[in-house]
C-alpha cells in the first residue's frame, strides 16, 4: 500500500465494518485496497453510495 492510500482506505473499511457490523473478509479487504489505489473522486463517490446503503438498510 502507497503512503496516500492509507488513509482512504483506513477509512473505508472503518466505516463498512461499522454499517455490516462485522469484520470485512480478506477478499472484501483486498477490493478496498484496489478502490482506494483510485483518484479521491472516484473513492468518494464509492464511499457515498456505500453510506448511503447503509441508511437504507437501517430503515
Amino acid at each position: 500500500m502507497k503512503a496516500w492510500q492509507k488513509g482512504p482506505y483506513e477509512s473505508c473499511v472503518k466505516e463498512l465494518e461499522q454499517m455490516l457490523n462485522r469484520k470485512l473478509t480478506e477478499n472484501e479487504l483486498k477490493h478496498i485496497l484496489w478502490l482506494s489505489g483510485w483518484d479521491k473522486s472516484t473513492m468518494d463517490t464509492f464511499t457515498a453510495l456505500f453510506r448511503d446503503l447503509g441508511m437504507k438498510g437501517a430503515k
